[in-house]
């Protein structure tokens, strides 16, 4: 039987059968199976630190190279908290070339920023995969950016017209962030959503992760 693929987790409420991507902070130690990255709210700190992008950036390029990492993030861009854009804005393209030079996929917190993550995904052309997590965007969006070859990742609070269309596009994923819902209720209620078993669910996620990286394989 396939096991539970959790695409985005702040370690919560993990099970036996799931293999979930743990959310690490840049400053933090890391864990087997995470992520690492510099938040965009944390992009505040350069109002204390001016070579806060620099020294947090190098932090994670240190950390990216680790066999314990396998994605870069979540890095990002949000409208509603954190520095300018324009400093959201570098400090996340500078996630984007540590992303690029692992060869790991790319983790992306977004509010209110679909056009500018479009426009920076179309300048620098990254070859390795994004995923936006948590995302609640209208069909509209979630449009433009699966036609980038962006995935959507799908959280307690979702567009059923969005989920159903990355499905249909094969750029799905599923993820608990940092909610109290666990994996297995949520994937209950998407297999519901979607019309089809909880098993050919689990399977498709599965294949899915073992195309986005080999380490999946290794989990078993």
């Amino acid at each position: 039987m396939a096991p539970y693929i959790n695409i985005h987790s702040h370690g919560n409420l993990t099970f036996p059968d799931e293999i979930a991507i743990v959310n690490c902070d840049y400053d933090t130690a890391t864990i087997p199976f995470c992520s690492i990255g510099v938040h965009p709210w944390d992009s505040v700190n350069i109002h204390t630190n001016p070579s806060f992008i620099n020294e947090s950036t190098a932090i994670v390029a240190e950390k990216a190279t680790s066999q314990d990492v396998v994605a870069i993030g979540e890095a990002g861009i949000d409208r509603l908290h954190g520095a300018d854009i324009d400093v959201q804005r570098n400090l996340f393209v500078a996630q984007i070339h540590i992303s690029e030079d692992v060869c790991k996929p790319l983790i992306i917190h977004q509010v209110k920023c679909v056009d500018e993550i479009l426009n920076i995904h179309r300048r620098l052309q990254p070859r390795q995969q994004w995923i936006i997590h948590g995302f609640r965007n209208n069909i509209e969006q979630a449009i433009q950016l699966l036609n980038r070859g962006i995935d959507l990742s799908f959280g307690k609070y979702y567009s059923g017209p969005a989920l159903h269309l990355a499905y249909e596009y094969n750029q799905l994923w599923l993820e608990t962030d940092d909610t109290d819902m666990d994996i297995h209720s949520h994937y209950q209620r998407v297999s519901a959503e979607l019309g089809i078993t909880l098993e050919d669910l689990k399977l498709k996620m599965f294949e899915r992760a073992k195309q986005l990286s080999s380490v999946f394989c290794l989990e078993l």
